[in-house]
C-alpha cells in the first residue's frame, strides 16, 4: 500500500471536505477491505461522519452502496460501523473516548483517515499506530499547522518523501484586501504566528497553551 499523505493547510480551506472525498472514494473502491476514520474529540468525528452518510444518503449513484440504510448498514453508536454492499467496512471512532485510544487500536484497516490531528496526543497515537492492516495501511492524515515539534501531526507531516498538501487562505478565490485587512488587525500582524497558522498554513511557533496567548499578543502589539 501507499504511504497516503498530509494535508497541513490553513484553516477554512476546506480540509475536512477533502479528507471526506477521500474517504468515500477509497470505501467505493476497495471492495472487502476496511477503513479507519479517526479523530481525537466526538465533536470533529461526528461533523465528518454525518457528511459522509449523507453523500451515501443522498448522492443517485453513492446510494446504491448502502442497499437499506435501515437495516443496521449504518450504525452510529458506540462508534461509526457502516456496511457497503461490496463488503467494504468503514469505521469511524474517536481516540479520546477511551484509555489510550482503545476505540481505535481494535481496528486493523488498510486505509486510516485522521482530521483535526493536530489534537492528536502522543500517547492517543502510540495506542492506535498500531491499528492497521498486516500488510500496512494508507493514511491520510489533516489538520492545522499549530508551530509545535513534538507531536505526530509534526512528525508524520515531516517525515522524509511525505507527499504533503498545504493550502493557504490566500488562494480561496473569495478572499480580498478587506479580509486580509480584517484579519491583520485580528491576529495583530501578518509577521504573527496565528497568522501564519490559520492564513498561511505555516507552521510557525506554538502560540497556543493554556494561557489566552492570543488576547496577550493583541495587547502586546497595541501597546
Amino acid at each position: 500500500l501507499e504511504d497516503g499523505f498530509v494535508n497541513d493547510s490553513a484553516r477554512t480551506t476546506g480540509k475536512t471536505e477533502e479528507l471526506v472525498g477521500r474517504i468515500v472514494h477509497k470505501a467505493t473502491t476497495n471492495p472487502s477491505k476496511m477503513s479507519l476514520a479517526m479523530t481525537f474529540r466526538r465533536v470533529h468525528l461526528d461533523y465528518a461522519m454525518k457528511f459522509v452518510i449523507d453523500m451515501f444518503e443522498r448522492d443517485s449513484i453513492l446510494r446504491y452502496f448502502i442497499p437499506d440504510p435501515h437495516k443496521n448498514n449504518i450504525k452510529r453508536t458506540p462508534i461509526y460501523d457502516i456496511t457497503l454492499s461490496r463488503g467494504h467496512k468503514l469505521y469511524g471512532a474517536s481516540a479520546g473516548e477511551g484509555n489510550e485510544a482503545t476505540n481505535i487500536k481494535s481496528k486493523h484497516p488498510h486505509f486510516r483517515f485522521g482530521d483535526e490531528f493536530q489534537l492528536f496526543p502522543r500517547d492517543a497515537w502510540e495506542g492506535a499506530v498500531e491499528a492497521r492492516a498486516e500488510e500496512g495501511s494508507e493514511d491520510y492524515l489533516s489538520g492545522v499547522p499549530d508551530g509545535r515539534i513534538d507531536t505526530p501531526f509534526f512528525k508524520e507531516a515531516h517525515k522524509v518523501g511525505r507527499k504533503k498538501l498545504s493550502v493557504s487562505r490566500l488562494m480561496n478565490p473569495w478572499w480580498n484586501r478587506k479580509d486580509k485587512k480584517e484579519r491583520i488587525e485580528q491576529y495583530g500582524g501578518e509577521n504573527t504566528d496565528f497568522y501564519k497558522q490559520d492564513i498561511l498554513g505555516e507552521w510557525g511557533k506554538p502560540v497556543r497553551s493554556v494561557w489566552p496567548m492570543r488576547q496577550i499578543a493583541e495587547a502586546t502589539h497595541h501597546q
